[in-house]
């Protein structure tokens, strides 16, 4: 028989014959017998390797929202100074702003009146006598609207005449004469402060 014969005798035997069963040394059988080789996580062990956590798995753990440092902002207080005179209204700002103060400035009773409705001061410092309207009628309306009637005003005054009274019933807390030292009236402002934290 000629060796291409014998061939297909083989080739025809092989098919004929059922499928034999695999062995070790098949690739298949290789490659199931490593797989099992290798450790598998059991649940048990999952629940184990997260025991601060109450979810089975450490990827269903919900975080809590990071909220940031505390910060704690300390906001100065904002000072309103009203004066008819540029050079005291640039002494008292360069003053009070090198203390730590905010400060705002109005040249008259009616700037004073919007300014104290738009910035909210802490602390007003009202000059009494200024033309147009002067003072007393500026504290007055700032006392009748509800947005500015807690702020604290202090009277300013250069008229030894004018009597303490009339500063305090238009609705000033404190009445002062010029001229005062720059010192001198941030403590009036601090002693004010102090009153109105205390309301």
């Amino acid at each position: 028989m000629r060796p291409s014969d014998q061939n297909r005798q083989k080739r025809r035997e092989r098919l004929a014959s059922p499928f034999a069963p695999p062995t070790l040394r098949s690739p298949f059988v290789g490659l199931m017998r490593i797989r099992d080789q290798v450790s598998r996580p059991v649940p048990e062990r999952v629940w184990e390797a997260d025991e601060r956590s109450r979810t089975p798995h450490p990827k269903h753990r919900t975080k809590a929202p990071w909220r940031g440092p505390e910060r704690r902002v300390i906001v100065p207080p904002a000072v309103l100074l009203v004066d008819d005179q540029p050079d005291q209204l640039d002494i008292y700002r360069q003053y009070l702003h090198f203390e730590g103060y905010r400060v705002a400035v109005a040249s008259g009773g009616r700037v004073a009146l919007d300014v104290a409705l738009a910035a909210r001061p802490d602390v007003i410092i009202m000059d009494l006598a200024m033309p147009g309207m002067d003072g007393f009628e500026a504290t007055r309306r700032i006392k009748e609207l509800k947005a500015t009637r807690d702020i604290p005003v202090i009277a300013l005054s250069a008229y030894g005449e004018i009597p303490p009274e009339w500063a305090l019933a238009a609705g000033c807390e404190t009445y002062l004469r010029k001229p005062i030292l720059p010192q001198d009236l941030s403590e009036h402002i601090e002693r004010a402060l102090v009153r109105a934290s205390r309301r």
